[in-house]
């Protein structure tokens, strides 16, 4: 097991890198799960936000060390995990089912980008794409973040397609108790529109590709 860590806690880090708020996105129960990855201390920072039927919305967050002899360390808070605790095994299963979703993820955003065009967005300016799509950015709203649920923030995008359609779609960027939620995206009229970038009342930056 520990060459197997090993292995995903470098995929990790090679994924998450240069990413400085790490990377949020979606496990297969639809939780949201943050990697972050710290160059000066060589350790990864994994969190989700998880919800348990009755309860609020909790964020649960483990410290992962990679020492020498191929030696993974779980952390959760000040105590490291022993193979002998009841919860080390299901655990180390839930590291690695996230880092593979991590891997999925991260292919499937590779393929938008390589399929697709990055344009930044300013309020009131429009932006026309090669195939006559047309975005502008038309203004930001904010929504106060109430005990135990995420604070978000959405920017409006005005869209006109080719033929002269015009659509309106909201992107949102959301976070709750300073983790960040996935980057939000929305699919209308086989394009697919993805946050790469937010930055309140200032611009975003969105991933433009289609189906």
């Amino acid at each position: 097991m520990n060459k197997k860590l090993v292995e995903v806690f470098d995929n990790i880090k090679n994924i998450v890198a240069t990413e400085q708020k790490g990377t949020s996105f979606y496990n297969s129960n639809f939780e949201v799960i943050n990697f972050k990855y710290n160059k000066t201390t060589k350790t990864i920072h994994w969190a989700k936000i998880v919800k348990r039927p009755g309860k609020p919305l909790t964020v649960i967050e483990y410290t992962i060390t990679y020492l020498k002899k191929n030696t993974i360390l779980f952390w959760k808070g000040d105590l490291v995990l022993k193979s002998s605790d009841s919860e080390y095994k299901s655990i180390v299963n839930d590291f690695v089912a996230d880092a593979e979703a991590l891997e999925q993820h991260h292919k499937q955003v590779l393929n938008e980008i390589k399929n697709g065009e990055i344009i930044l967005l300013k309020i009131g300016q429009i932006v026309q794409l090669k195939d006559g799509l047309s975005l502008m950015l038309r203004y930001f709203t904010h929504k106060r973040n109430y005990f135990l649920n995420p604070s978000q923030a959405v920017a409006n995008v005005q869209v006109i397609i080719g033929d002269g359609t015009e659509e309106e779609i909201n992107l949102k960027s959301r976070s709750l108790a300073g983790l960040s939620y996935p980057n939000d995206t929305i699919t209308l009229k086989g394009y697919v529109f993805r946050i790469r970038a937010f930055s309140y009342d200032k611009y975003i930056e969105v991933l433009v590709s289609k189906k």
